[in-house]
């Protein structure tokens, strides 16, 4: 099918109604062989029995008959109409929230977002914000997927990345700098495990522990020794044995197997953990932190899980999102107060 239906409905089970339809078949695509009662699909433009806007529904019915009128071959049937919602089927840690922008994964792996779509990360082929969930055009399969600044990411089961909205810096990775608002496919990135999105720059951890990024470069934010913006994806330099990778503001954080911290990129507020307020543009080790199980970067301060539960948070403290009790900013790793047996964090 071309698309899904684009409005949303407020109950939880498929909405099905009977009604006799009068299609114009040079203007719909209709499974050929139609006979009996059987399942099959069309690609409508029009309204719902509710007189509500559906660019494509799934049939179930019996052809009646068809006429010619002015030319036009005018088919009658009588059809079950089924509508697919979003609904709770969501996936298990599969929804990522941007900067004013919001994405989910529906069990069977298709993409829905609602929230601004200025620059098209909505993913509808459109620029039309919506106060409601839509889905994100022509993707299918997808595992994961995480919300930037105004660009969102998407990862397939086949271990591609897809990504669209804004690319002013190049982070949808597809070479060019053209905002996008349907997905477009990443440069040359297959065996990625995992994806995430920072403000206006884009992270992909392979199979083998290799990381890669592109987008915004201005504060050394890509990991690979430059500070220039990338349009396609680029290895972070000096950095292997990768299990996790998240993206803030404009910094980036990776988890070793081996249970260190690293990361690179703006530094202001003591986000990278290493002692200073020094951008990076090479990753360098957070101190003092090993056994680590789970990262997480805010938009200028960054989160550890521990594998004992405790909680570890550095970087911007101006209004406590550190937790330990003041509002002084941290250059390394500080322990959050009262937190323990902690399974996992989101920022």
């Amino acid at each position: 099918m071309e698309k899904e239906t684009k409005h949303n409905l407020k109950s939880r089970n498929p909405l099905i109604f009977l009604l006799i339809v009068l299609l114009v078949v040079s203007q719909v695509n209709v499974v050929t062989g139609l006979t009996g009662s059987e399942e099959y699909a069309i690609s409508l433009r029009g309204l719902d029995a509710r007189g509500q806007q559906c660019e494509e529904v799934k049939v179930i019915g019996t052809p009646l008959g068809t006429r010619t009128v002015n030319g036009n071959a005018i088919s009658s049937f009588v059809l079950s109409l089924e509508v697919e919602e979003f609904n709770t089927s969501v996936i298990n840690h599969s929804v990522s929230a941007g900067s004013s922008h919001t994405l989910a994964i529906k069990e069977g792996g298709t993409v829905w977002s609602w929230g601004s779509n200025t620059y098209g990360h909505l993913g509808d082929g459109t620029r039309i914000n919506s106060n409601k969930p839509i889905r994100v055009e022509g993707l299918t399969g997808i595992k994961q997927v995480s919300a930037g600044g105004y660009h969102s990411i998407a990862l397939k089961e086949d271990g591609t990345v897809w990504a669209w909205g804004y690319n002013g810096y190049g982070q949808l990775g597809d070479g060019t700098k053209t905002n996008r608002d349907a997905p477009v496919q990443a440069n040359g990135l297959i065996g990625v495990k995992q994806v995430t999105a920072g403000s206006s720059h884009s992270i992909a951890l392979k199979e083998d522990g290799t990381v890669w990024a592109w987008g915004s470069n201005l504060d050394g934010q890509l990991g690979d020794g430059t500070k220039t913006h990338r349009d396609a994806p680029i290895q972070v330099s000096e950095l292997t044995g990768v299990k996790q990778v998240a993206g803030g503001g404009d910094h980036s954080l990776a988890l070793k197997e081996d249970g260190t911290v690293w990361a690179w990129g703006y530094n202001n507020n003591g986000q990278l953990g290493d002692g200073t307020t020094t951008d990076q543009n090479i990753p360098v080790q957070v101190s003092g932190l090993t056994g680590v199980k789970q990262i997480v970067a805010g938009n200028s301060f960054s989160i550890a899980v521990k594998e004992d539960g405790a909680v570890w948070a550095w970087g911007n403290n101006l209004t406590g999102q550190l937790g330990d009790g003041t509002r002084i900013n941290r250059t390394t790793p500080v322990r959050v107060t009262g937190l323990t047996g902690i399974q996992q964090e989101s920022a």
